[in-house]
């Protein structure tokens, strides 16, 4: 997986190897910043829309949201009891909604210990991919 920082231009670049590790890259110069090891293979990321945080599906069912500030942990990490597909912040970062290969979509609260604050269970197929308009009234799942 592969993601910039939003932003112009981007501050980072975070990159996601099967080594089970994250690279987080300055754009300005294109040094190290941060490595983050995981137990387990980072499939997807996504920043938050203001880029102060980072969040990390894993092939393992987990979702862990890091800081952009500190590269410390934000809260506890989250085990999905589906197999995730797609992660992305809402607009105004306050929730992540995550597709699973189950075809639903859930929306959780990172502020509020990871709370469900909404689902949606509609689909036949694996959601792959999710995207909110930028005025965040309009959501898409793929």
């Amino acid at each position: 997986a592969v993601a910039f920082s939003p932003g112009t231009p981007s501050e980072y670049i975070a990159l996601a190897g099967n080594d089970c590790s994250v690279l987080i890259v300055s754009t300005q110069d294109w040094k190290l910043v941060k490595e983050i090891k995981f137990s387990t293979v980072v499939l997807r990321l996504s920043w938050s829309r203001n880029g102060d945080k980072l969040a990390f599906l894993t092939d393992q069912s987990d979702l862990s949201i890091f800081s952009s500030k500190s590269w410390d942990l934000f809260g506890k990490p989250l085990s999905l009891h589906s197999k995730p597909n797609a992660v992305r912040w809402s607009v105004d970062n306050g929730s992540v909604a995550v597709g699973t290969s189950d075809g639903r979509v859930v929306f959780y609260d990172p502020e509020a210990d990871w709370n469900i604050s909404g689902e949606m269970d509609e689909s036949q197929s694996p959601v792959n991919d999710l995207d909110w308009s930028l005025g965040n009234d309009f959501f898409a799942v793929g």
